[in-house]
């Protein structure tokens, strides 16, 4: 019969089979085969250590629209679970996405490192109040309650301003970051009524 000895590696004495998850990574085992002459032939193995690979950042959170770049680090090459390959990828998901990179070093060993990027709405902004107003006077606009801070085309910082004729929007940002611009409203001045009073000459 055939004989294998070896020094740790877990290797089945009849058939030669090595056990490697029983083995140490990193280390390296001489293994001798033996003949029915007693003939011996030995030869070295080497159990690599799985590649280490790490995803930056390593959670993330964008707005939706925006896009972040993904670094992976630890291996030769990488192939993401979005199919694109290289150790950086530019990602821009509409919903939260976990993005895995598959990493492979050069003793072709390969490891996972993983990712989730958050997506947060928009928020959802739009311009109340009445349009027009009369001469000599003003109308008030109103971008809406809950957001973080606000910004009108016409230069004003708080949820209500009072505005004259022309084009008006409002961009506001939530507490998350994001911001979103409303649709354009249009305040409009309407003239004073003209007052006439006739009479009778006999009068």
């Amino acid at each position: 019969g055939l004989v294998f000895l070896d020094s740790g590696t877990n290797t089945s004495s009849s058939t030669g089979v090595v056990d490697i998850s029983a083995s140490t990574a990193g280390a390296t085992y001489t293994i001798t085969y033996t003949d029915t002459d007693a003939e011996t032939a030995t030869f070295d193995l080497t159990i690599n250590v799985l590649p280490t690979v790490v995803v930056s950042p390593s959670a993330g959170t964008i707005c939706n629209g925006e896009s972040t770049t993904l670094t992976a680090t630890g291996a030769a090459s990488y192939v993401w679970s979005n199919g694109v390959t290289g150790n950086s990828i530019t990602v821009s998901p509409d919903t939260t996405t976990t993005f895995t990179a598959t990493g492979t070093d050069s003793n072709g060993c390969t490891n996972t490192g993983a990712t989730t990027i958050t997506v947060n709405a928009l928020p959802t902004v739009s311009i109340s109040g009445t349009l027009t107003y009369c001469a000599g006077s003003s109308t008030t606009l109103d971008a809406g309650a809950g957001f973080a801070s606000y910004s009108w085309s016409s230069g004003e910082t708080t949820q209500t301003i009072s505005a004259t004729a022309g084009n008006y929007t409002v961009t506001v940002t939530d507490s998350n970051g994001c911001s979103n611009t409303s649709a354009q409203v249009t305040v409009t001045e309407l003239p004073l009524d003209s007052a006439t009073v006739t009479y009778s000459s006999s009068a």
